[in-house]
């Protein structure tokens, strides 16, 4: 079983929603839908949980996606308005004709075809002062990314994306055979072991139920 997590960032210049999540409607479907040999299901919407901390899709002036992949871009169609930062192996790839041989579902991301990107090609500071940076960690998709914040309080935090699936398989660098480099997914995690260390830094693994159990969830907040 695993957790699906994304993110929202309040910044004094703006706000970073990283990845959307599974499509809330799936709370209407008590047993989930299944999909590509998984069970999905969804207890609360993004949507309600913006609500609660007193937000709406149109505040959300910026959107990163680690991926493409649908329980990350599920409600990407709500943020078509916001500026998306994404690199551009992963665009060419999600808007391409051959978007099904990265397991990506043109349906959920479909309005943000003529959103305004910011095409990366690397890392990437996003407000300009080394507080959110998106990190460039291709191998799980041709283009995956993962995101820095460091807080005051919290200390540096890298949200994982798919980089990595649960800590087992951090510890033991494990990549699904599904993945689209093996042997990039496995430098990837090498590099984000790297600058973990370097940065004292947490990784929080977005799919591991177990950590997800043990943090915060909306409308509780870290600073």
């Amino acid at each position: 079983m695993f957790a699906n997590s994304c993110c929202l960032i309040v910044h004094p210049k703006g706000l970073l929603l990283w990845d959307t999540g599974l499509p809330d409607a799936l709370a209407t479907m008590p047993h989930g839908v299944i999909k590509q040999g998984f069970t999905f299901s969804v207890q609360k919407t993004l949507i309600s949980q913006l609500r609660e901390i007193g937000y709406k899709p149109n505040d959300i002036g910026l959107v990163g996606f680690s991926h493409m992949h649908l329980d990350h871009t599920g409600n990407a169609n709500l943020f078509s308005h916001s500026v998306i930062l994404m690199q551009k192996e992963e665009r060419d790839a999600a808007f391409g004709l051959e978007s099904d041989k990265y397991h990506f579902d043109p349906a959920t991301y479909r309005m943000l075809r003529d959103s305004k990107f910011i095409e990366l090609q690397g890392d990437y500071d996003v407000f300009g002062d080394g507080l959110v940076v998106v990190k460039r960690a291709i191998g799980h998709t041709p283009g995956h990314q993962m995101l820095y914040v460091k807080l005051p309080n919290t200390g540096g935090v890298l949200l994982s994306g798919d980089m990595v699936h649960s800590i087992d398989n951090w510890i033991n660098k494990r990549v699904p055979s599904f993945n689209f480099s093996k042997e990039l997914s496995v430098q990837a995690m090498k590099d984000a072991d790297v600058f973990l260390k370097n940065q004292n830094a947490q990784l929080w693994i977005q799919h591991d139920l177990e950590q997800s159990l043990t943090t915060k969830h909306a409308p509780l907040y870290y600073e």
